[in-house]
């Protein structure tokens, strides 16, 4: 470990809030002889250490795709958005008493988590988009109307069934590109909840420094309950997109 992180590590691991959290989950445990007491105040000190690492770093990994490289608006704009966020929520976080950021430390995970599904979602978007803009679904349409024209005129069986055969295969183009442009709409749908969550994450905050401290710690266990469930939608979601990725070329 170089010495700089580990200046960091030791800031953390010593902070005072956190030395606090590590205490009282020690004495509760010990009052209540529960061994599942002591191990949730380790997660708890665990996090508020890590919190304070990522704080204290001087720059985390970006895992939000940079909007110059992305091709469809939407996706470039929901980029965008999500970096603002971020930056909001940072700068709020650092305005904020280091009580309230010890709140939030237990959503820091969620929020990460919520951060690489929503980069996946972005790229996901800008694939389908992309594709679709140059999918010809009218004219394609055009050329089943046809063959099925020429099917219903040949007086010929093998030109009839070639004709058939043919038509088949339109339909099929038909129906994947209907299956795109409907991920391409979940996708789409999926991401602006992202957006909006996270958009909203700053003024949370912001309301958890009027509360008292058990509303306050109430309302951050809310956030990070609603985080936890969102990604568990989106994990869900993306499952499904899996088959329909490998109809898009790359």
């Amino acid at each position: 470990m170089a010495a700089g992180e580990q200046n960091r590590f030791v800031a953390a691991a010593t902070g005072t809030l956190n030395l606090v959290v590590a205490g009282c989950g020690a004495l509760a445990a010990a009052a209540l002889q529960s061994v599942p007491v002591a191990v949730i105040g380790g997660v708890a000190y665990a996090a508020l250490v890590a919190w304070d690492l990522i704080g204290r770093a001087p720059q985390r990994q970006d895992p939000i795709p940079n909007p110059a490289g992305l091709k469809d608006p939407e996706a470039r704009g929901a980029a965008l958005a999500l970096r603002r966020a971020r930056q909001e929520l940072d700068q709020v976080l650092g305005d904020s008493p280091r009580q309230i950021r010890g709140y939030m430390a237990m959503s820091t995970a969620s929020v990460v988590e919520m951060e690489h599904r929503a980069s996946h979602l972005i790229d996901r978007l800008d694939r389908l988009a992309t594709y679709l803009q140059t999918a010809d679904s009218k004219g394609v349409r055009s050329q089943l109307d046809r063959l099925r024209a020429q099917a219903s005129g040949s007086a010929d069986a093998e030109a009839r069934a070639q004709f058939e055969s043919a038509a088949s295969a339109r339909e099929e183009q038909l129906r994947t590109l209907a299956d795109l442009q409907d991920a391409r709409d979940r996708t789409s749908a999926h991401l602006a909840r992202i957006v909006a969550a996270y958009e909203a994450l700053p003024a949370r905050v912001v309301r958890m420094r009027a509360l008292d401290a058990q509303a306050a710690d109430t309302l951050s266990g809310d956030v990070g309950q609603e985080l936890d469930r969102m990604n568990q939608e989106i994990a869900a979601f993306e499952q499904t997109l899996e088959s329909l990725a490998q109809k898009v070329p790359a």
